[in-house]
């Protein structure tokens, strides 16, 4: 964002830089959509049980696995 401004300042005209800050605009435009359809799927997705569960699983078996290599170094 700040490279772009930064560009349009140097672009020599005010008609230039707003052109080029249109551009820009126009170009990030959809990846914006896109970022914040995907994050509306993916809170609809992790708000089900099931991968609440699964995700509690697996932070508490990282856990247990992460204590058992610490007393694996602490008892050799």
């Amino acid at each position: 964002m700040y490279s772009a401004l930064a560009t349009a300042l140097s672009a020599g005209s005010v008609s230039g830089g707003a052109a080029l800050m249109l551009a820009f605009g126009l170009g990030t435009l959809p990846n914006l959509l896109l970022a914040g359809v995907m994050a509306t799927k993916l809170r609809a997705f992790t708000q089900q049980t099931v991968v609440r569960y699964i995700g509690g699983g697996a932070v508490l078996m990282f856990g247990v696995y992460g204590g058992f290599r610490a007393l694996q170094k602490i008892v050799a």
